[in-house]
């Protein structure tokens, strides 16, 4: 190991202590400035610059400011924005006439309002289709037991038997539809038909969906999005 005499020694922690202390002001100068800077920003920011002109117009503001004044410009203008108000049932028909360019399911051959449906049986896909929404519409009436959904959907055979339980997905809800329009009937197999239908909401708005109907011993049921047999655990 290199030995330094005492007074060189001296030296060099005099010198070191130096350039340290010339780190730290020169630090602090720069940390200065930087504090400066941001405070002659925010005033840029909070009050307008005037006609005269000064320094600190001259200053630009950086890009993180200018795209949070950007944000607030659009949050201010979508609270300023008014609500959509409600329209008429007038309005709401001759809108409805000028997005889609055509009548409505009602104004159209074929239409059948869900409160003139009625249990006309199942032996036809259409027939099937009626009867079906009647039921579903009227359980206050008959009630939606295991025997009603077995002649309303394709089950097994033993679906309506005590001890036996099923797991089953309906898929497509019912909500707010007042009506349909049957659109068109395709034949997928000898036993498979696809009914594609318009229907009709309270609001004057239509959406077409597709239903399956399955034919079993002459007699036609809506296909179920899904079913699997479970098993109950004892008490």
């Amino acid at each position: 190991m290199k030995r330094y005499p005492f007074p060189a020694l001296i030296c060099l922690v005099l010198g070191l202590s130096a350039l340290i202390f010339r780190a730290q002001q020169k630090s602090l100068q720069e940390l200065k400035a930087d504090l400066a800077q941001n405070n002659v920003l925010q005033k840029h920011d909070r009050f307008p610059v005037s006609s005269e002109p000064q320094k600190l117009a001259a200053t630009s503001p950086p890009v993180e400011l200018l795209r949070l004044r950007n944000e607030v410009g659009t949050l201010r203008q979508k609270l300023e924005t008014p609500l959509p108000r409600e329209f008429s049932k007038s309005q709401a028909e001759t809108d409805w006439a000028f997005v889609h360019g055509g009548n409505k399911p009602s104004q159209q051959p074929g239409y059948r309002s869900f409160q003139a449906a009625a249990n006309v049986g199942f032996d036809t896909p259409e027939a099937a289709f009626q009867s079906f929404h009647f039921a579903m519409r009227n359980q206050s009436q008959e009630p939606l037991n295991q025997s009603r959904m077995k002649q309303l959907y394709d089950v097994p055979d033993d679906f309506d038997q005590p001890g036996v339980n099923y797991s089953i997905d309906l898929g497509q809800g019912i909500g707010g539809e007042i009506g349909y329009r049957i659109v068109e009937q395709k034949q997928v197999s000898p036993k498979d038909v696809r009914l594609s239908v318009d229907y009709e909401t309270r609001g004057g708005g239509s959406f077409r969906r597709e239903t399956i109907l399955i034919e079993k011993n002459g007699q036609w049921r809506i296909r179920l999005a899904g079913i699997r047999r479970v098993t109950m655990n004892p008490p």
